[in-house]
Order: structure tokens, then sequence, then C-alpha cells
């Protein structure tokens, strides 16, 4: 169940392709799965663990358009899920403890494809018969 909905996850510019062309097809359920995240990161037990996240400040790459996607810049694959606003990517924390936190709480919210490497995770939910499901990956 969701609690009260973050505004900041809410603005849906936030979710925008980072060339700057304004291609934003965010699903609402990621919106939704990452509300979710936030408020198992703002749970007591989290907030005991020492656990203070805010994910609006951590995305780092949402919603992309193919010219963007495929540039050396990103490196983006044919047939993303960043292209169908199936994924974001966020920024790690820097502790063992934060980033166990994060995947903890991706899983809880239903996210089924992640890709973790020292500057990011990716949380993806592989909308396409195709991509496989409940994987992890190394960057």
């Amino acid at each position: 169940m969701l609690g009260i909905r973050d505004d900041k996850l809410s603005v849906r510019g936030l979710y925008a392709c980072q060339c700057g062309c304004g291609f934003n097809c965010i699903k609402d359920k990621i919106i939704d799965m990452l509300q979710v995240m936030q408020d198992v990161l703002d749970s007591p037990e989290a907030k005991a663990d020492g656990i203070n996240i805010d994910l609006s400040a951590r995305i780092n790459s949402a919603c992309r358009c193919e010219k963007h996607n495929e540039s050396k810049k990103v490196g983006g694959k044919k047939g993303s899920e960043h292209c169908t606003g199936e994924a974001v990517d966020i920024s790690p924390v820097s502790g063992s403890r934060e980033r166990w936190w994060l995947l903890d709480a991706a899983r809880q919210a239903g996210f089924t494809r992640i890709g973790t490497g020292k500057n990011l995770i990716h949380l993806g939910i592989g909308g396409e018969p195709k991509k496989a499901s409940r994987v992890n990956w190394l960057y």
C-alpha cells in the first residue's frame, strides 16, 4: 500500500530525456514503484538503521529518446527499457548498508530487472515479453 505520495517523485519532468528533446514516456507504474521504495526507505526500521535516502535526488536517468540512448555518451542498447519508460537509473549511495536498503526496497517495490554498478543501479520492469524477469546483472 502506498503511503502519502511524495510530490518530488511525482514531478514528471524528473523523468524526461536528458538530451533536452523533451521525450518523456515514464510509466505511472514506475512512479508508483519508486514511491513504494521511498516508503520502505522512510520506514521506522530503515530509520533505526541510519538510512536517510531521498530517491528523487538520486534519479540520474529515466526516459531516453532513441538518439540519446544510442549516443556514445549513454551507450544504451537497442530496445532499452529507458526508451519505453520502464526503467530508471539511480545513483547508489556510498555505504554497503545503504546499497542493501536500496536493493531490498527495489525488490519489495516489484522491480524485476536490476543492474548494479559502481556508479548506478538500473531498475526496470521488463515490459516486453522478450526481456527476462527476476534478473540482476553487474556493470
